[in-house]
């Protein structure tokens, strides 16, 4: 690659497929393809998280509901087991007076 006396400008000169990267006074970039290309890389990349995100947050969703179940159902049990007490205490307290 040949360069002209300014280093932040290529003025001729190819790499492996003939292209020219573009460079731009102070900015150096690739070329519009290969920003292309990474840009499609990183949307691919972006879509994959934020798949993988939705993916975890409805199995969270999912396993938030069961455990909510399980405790409604333990909560309920918990209830009826003090109730019970409840009711053998009044009747020992009936008994016993």
């Amino acid at each position: 690659m040949r360069m002209t006396d300014d280093s932040d400008s290529v003025e001729s000169g190819a790499y492996c497929n003939g292209s020219v990267p573009a460079v731009n006074g102070d900015h150096h970039s690739v070329s519009a393809g290969l920003v292309q290309a990474t840009s499609t890389d990183e949307l691919d990349d972006d879509r994959g998280d934020v798949q993988l995100a939705a993916q975890l947050g409805k199995a969270l969703l999912h396993e938030n509901e069961e455990l909510r179940r399980t405790n409604e159902q333990m909560v309920q049990e918990f209830n009826e087991k003090i109730e019970a007490i409840l009711s053998y205490l009044w009747l020992y307290n009936l008994l016993m007076c």
